[in-house]
């Protein structure tokens, strides 16, 4: 897990950042995706002869990991939509089925191939392929998306265990990673929890639409007092000049655990409900 933490000035009150917040977070197979995306990106595809995207790229290998449904045009008014996570096949076509689900599959495509970053596969005008909706971006996915990769490219998933913090980033804030760790052995943690550790705290009232902001941020990791820990200069840190990264490298056995460094400002008494 990686985080990017506030540094600087501590402001007047809990609902503007504080220094040592957690901003935002990323899971591991969140950073994997990430990569994954720049590797594949269709902006690396190019087009062939026809105007159409090849299949077997990386591009293609990709979207076919990606993606909920795998679409192939029959003729002029009818399309095959393959489920790719239960292996339905059904036809969609301009008259609506029972979901009243329709398509005009030769003006969408009119449409879709206009665009420079069109996502449309094929050899043959007439034969054309293309995905829609999303297959869920978990630890097993993430690792069929990496086979995929590593097996048909150079990449490999062990270079791209980081986050592409900017230059920018790591001079105003703070690049930190730490691991999980249960009954003595590390484990990974997971996307939801991830997006736990950057939430915000609200005061709830009746409905949850009524709740009061109190803090802009729940958690906070006191790099201040964590810089044997993290390895950095605190000087350094809080030098806007200067660009600093704390986040350890090789086994995750010698990271950071995340409950040694992550404060809940709530039951710290820090935030008061």
């Amino acid at each position: 897990m990686e985080l990017i933490l506030k540094v600087g000035t501590v402001a007047p009150n809990q609902t503007s950042y504080q220094d040592g917040d957690i901003i935002s977070t990323m899971s591991d197979v969140q950073i994997e995706y990430c990569h994954a995306e720049m590797i594949c990106h269709v902006d690396k595809a190019g087009v062939n002869s026809v105007g159409l995207r090849d299949i077997n790229t990386l591009f293609h290998r990709y979207m076919e990991k990606t993606s909920k449904y795998k679409f192939i045009r029959l003729n002029s008014n009818e399309v095959e939509r393959y489920n790719l996570l239960t292996d339905e096949v059904d036809t969609i076509s301009t008259t609506p089925n029972e979901k009243g689900e329709a398509m005009h599959v030769a003006e969408y495509l009119t449409r879709r191939l206009k665009h420079a970053r069109h996502k449309i596969f094929g050899v043959e005008r007439g034969q054309e392929i293309w995905y829609g909706g999303n297959a869920p971006r978990d630890r097993d996915h993430s690792d069929v998306l990496w086979n995929e990769i590593e097996g048909h490219s150079d990449n490999l998933k062990a270079d791209c265990c980081n986050w592409p913090f900017t230059l920018i980033e790591k001079r105003h804030f703070l690049p930190v990673n730490c691991c999980g760790h249960q009954h003595g052995e590390v484990v990974e943690i997971s996307t939801p929890t991830c997006v736990q550790k950057a939430e915000p705290v609200y005061e709830t009232k009746e409905a949850p639409e009524d709740g009061v902001l109190v803090a802009k941020k729940k958690w906070q990791v006191p790099y201040w007092d964590l810089d044997t820990e993290f390895s950095i200069d605190i000087d350094d840190v809080r030098n806007t000049d200067k660009e600093v990264d704390a986040r350890s490298t090789g086994d995750q056995e010698g990271w950071n655990h995340m409950d040694d460094i992550h404060v809940d400002k709530v039951a710290a008494g820090i935030v008061t409900l």
